[in-house]
């Protein structure tokens, strides 16, 4: 199966937007400045990116190619603070520019955000989320360590979603929410098509309505309509009995029903009963599990996190029916751990605390990056039993931070996982990866990195043959300083090299400078 090339405007039309991004930046940024209130501000910033690569396209020793790329990336991030609306979104664009032939330029739109809004003073809310990302388009092909080496197998994701929701309390501690959310995922490859999903739900609760003894219900009804595919419904109902042991301890007890179509064209109804615990033995540390009968056999979702003096921690297991798109926005990230970890900051303080955790070798704010990256693009939904940790530890000078997944899918609607571009059919398939990453203060404006990242997906299926396996893995080492007060600078080395079916080996040097305005 072939798959399109990207969305790409012409390589003269994406040098001029460059430009013109940048210069619109910084003449604007005086004026964004003088208008800014305390609720609302506008952060422009460009960064620009010099690589020095053997193997562009990260192809096999035979035929690697080496290239000088130039990337050029101006930015604009919108902070809102105010009682209104809150929230954050980064909105900008990356131009690449290939030494060896402009065929290669390409300009990738970056957009990641979300954001609550209140229409109706403690009661009405609209939360809203976007992201434009590029993520590995075949489990079995060859991921670089940026987007612009071995760009053939990066497709860009994008994802929208909107939720209006309603809330309100009743008797003494009861409280009820009707919501309808609205989400859209897309892509640039057919790998990916349009997936539209519409959820109406409603749920109530009253935890004390009997002394410790309470329950809940709610109710879930989606539908997902699919381009070149069925339409896919989906209707849970649960009602629960809950019993708060004591201050620290609450158990629930899950009975319900289950409706849906994702492996037959006719509906079929189900039965869902199950056992929930929620456990907080100190402020700091959160430990929650559900325990399910469903119509696919056990389902469950663990979860845990701490927060101390110097450590955050945060961990789930899981086995549910998810999508390619849910995935994306549920892995596990530096910005998570740094939320985490900033927490108990003031507020006037928490978000520069988490700008410096978040902040790379490079420069870059890597708060929307996903370490648990999507292997392979996959159009239906299937059945995900995902492991995934991450644990940071900081301290005066260093900080080391570890983020590892397990994920095993199996399609319950198409067989259609991304492999190769020939072979997109298979029904199972296995990722495993990691990411080490070790900061040291050198100086208060000097940090050096050292990141060390593994991937691994394998696959039972006998349609691949035997190229079963690929294995991905690099490591990068770097010095970041800040050269003015909105000024940094960054010089980094790289290895990458891939066994398996994605066999190859690469070497780079990139250093970048980030302007913030």
């Amino acid at each position: 199966m072939t798959t399109p090339a990207s969305r790409a405007m012409p390589a003269t039309s994406v040098r001029r937007l460059a430009l013109l991004c940048a210069a619109l930046g910084a003449v604007a940024s005086p004026a964004i400045a003088q208008q800014q209130v305390r609720e609302f501000a506008v952060v422009p910033s460009v960064m620009v990116t010099e690589t020095l690569t053997d193997n562009a396209r990260l192809s096999r020793s035979s035929a690697a190619e080496s290239d000088w790329i130039t990337q050029i990336r101006p930015m604009l991030r919108f902070e809102a603070t105010g009682y209104r609306v809150k929230g954050a979104m980064d909105v900008g664009v990356n131009s690449s520019f290939y030494g060896n032939g402009s065929q290669h330029d390409s300009n990738q739109l970056l957009l990641n955000g979300n954001g609550k809004l209140t229409w109706w003073d403690n009661h009405g809310f609209l939360d809203l989320m976007a992201s434009v990302s590029r993520q590995p388009t075949y489990a079995f092909r060859p991921i670089g360590g940026d987007t612009v080496t071995g760009a053939s197998n990066w497709s860009e994701v994008r994802t929208i979603s909107m939720s209006p929701n309603i809330k309100g309390r009743f008797a003494n501690t009861g409280t009820v929410e009707a919501r309808f959310t609205a989400n859209q995922s897309d892509s640039s490859t057919t790998v990916l098509n349009r997936l539209q999903t519409n959820v109406w739900s409603v749920s109530a609760t009253d935890p004390r309505a009997f002394g410790n003894l309470g329950w809940s219900m709610s109710l879930n009804d989606s539908h997902t309509s699919r381009t070149n595919n069925r339409d896919v419904d989906h209707r849970t109902f649960r009602a629960s009995a809950l019993w708060a042991v004591d201050p620290q301890l609450s158990l629930r007890l899950i009975g319900g029903t289950e409706t849906n179509n994702y492996s037959t064209v006719d509906n079929k109804t189900t039965t869902i009963y199950g056992l929930g615990a929620d456990w907080t033995p100190t402020p700091l540390t959160k430990i929650s599990g559900t325990i399910e009968d469903r119509f696919f056999g056990t389902g469950f979702n663990l979860t845990a996190e701490h927060r101390g003096p110097q450590v955050a921690f945060q961990g789930s297991y899981s086995k549910d029916i998810t999508t390619t798109s849910q995935n994306m926005t549920s892995a596990v990230t530096l910005l998570d751990l740094a939320k985490l970890y900033c927490a108990s900051e003031p507020a006037a303080t928490r978000d520069a605390c988490i700008r410096r955790l978040t902040l790379t070798s490079t420069g870059a704010d890597a708060s929307s990056a996903l370490i648990g990256l999507q292997s392979g693009l996959a159009n239906g939904f299937y059945l995900d039993r995902r492991l995934q940790l991450g644990v940071t530890f900081i301290g005066r000078r260093n900080s080391l931070s570890v983020i590892a997944f397990n994920s095993n899918r199996t399609t319950i609607t198409e067989r259609d996982f991304a492999v190769t571009e020939d072979i997109t059919t298979t029904s199972n398939l296995r990722t495993t990866g990691a990411t080490v990453s070790l900061q040291h203060k050198m100086t208060p404006i000097t940090t050096a990195t050292g990141t060390y990242t593994l991937m691994r997906s394998h696959t039972d299926s006998t349609s691949v043959g035997g190229a079963s396996d690929a294995r991905n893995r690099m490591i990068t080492a770097g010095v970041s300083t800040r050269l003015t007060p909105r000024t940094t600078g960054a010089l980094n080395v790289r290895n990458s090299q891939g066994g398996g079916i994605a066999s190859y080996s690469e070497n780079a040097l990139y250093g970048s400078l980030l302007f913030q305005f």
